[in-house]
């Protein structure tokens, strides 16, 4: 069985989602007191650069030719 998805983990995205994606990964895990390597692999892992691009609009969407 799967562990359950760790709350700090959302939290940990609204706090770089709230700072334009400026704010250090290693600044956000020194405030939450988890270590800026785990917050390195959930930023990958939920791909939090994509979905800050998907919210503003500049991912650029690929046309397909029929």
């Amino acid at each position: 069985m799967a562990r359950p998805r760790n709350p700090e983990r959302d939290k940990a995205f609204e706090i770089w989602r709230d700072s334009g994606g400026s704010a250090k990964l290693k600044d956000i895990a020194k405030q939450m007191g988890v270590p800026d390597s785990r917050l390195r692999k959930w930023k990958t892992e939920d791909k939090w650069e994509e979905k800050i691009k998907e919210r503003s609009g500049k991912v650029k969407k690929k046309w397909t030719q029929s």
